[in-house]
């Protein structure tokens, strides 16, 4: 009888360990909490950011088709750019951003993310999986470096794959901006 109390209480203890070892959101308290689960497009802006500026229409418009099927958009200012909240602050009127926002000044969401530009966007389940990171589309070649015409959607592509329940094809691509300092 003592064996079997061990066994179980040693499987018990065994499975929880994988699961918060194996749980991508237990080891991002900090994105955990943001998410608060529901499946967020977290996207690190800032306002002094040319390309942030010139991304905002397009993320309002992808917020305005896909909060109705559930996605939760954040806007993530981080380090130095989450420090002057007058510049935000107009930065979102500006813009007329109206999702939800979060500084983070100390770049614990950014850190746990290995966020490193702005913009840069990570689509995360409701579970605290990364379903997509990396680049809005593949308008900026480089910095200064820019396409005429956007031949790759890549976060409206893993949004629209996502809530139709389909396998995301590029799960990831290089974030070229502005350094998140």
């Amino acid at each position: 009888m003592r064996f079997f109390l061990f066994r179980t209480i040693f499987i018990n203890v065994l499975l929880t360990f994988l699961f918060f070892s194996c749980n991508p959101a237990s080891k991002r308290p900090e994105v955990r909490k943001l998410i608060n689960g529901h499946t967020t497009a977290i996207l690190f802006l800032s306002s002094g950011c040319p390309m942030c500026q010139n991304y905002c229409l397009t993320l309002t418009e992808l917020y305005s088709e896909y909060k109705a099927k559930g996605i939760v958009f954040c806007a993530v200012f981080s380090g130095k750019s989450a420090e002057d909240t007058a510049e935000v602050n107009t930065f979102i009127q500006r813009y007329k951003l109206n999702f939800f926002m979060m500084s983070d000044p100390g770049k614990k969401i950014s850190e746990e993310l290995q966020a490193t530009v702005t913009p840069e966007v990570f689509l995360i389940s409701s579970a605290g999986e990364t379903l997509y990171k990396g680049s809005i589309d593949n308008w900026l070649i480089e910095p200064g470096q820019k396409r005429t015409v956007v031949t790759e959607h890549y976060l409206k592509d893993a949004l629209k794959a996502y809530t139709s329940g389909l396998p995301i094809k590029i799960k990831s691509t290089t974030a070229k901006g502005c350094l998140i300092e």
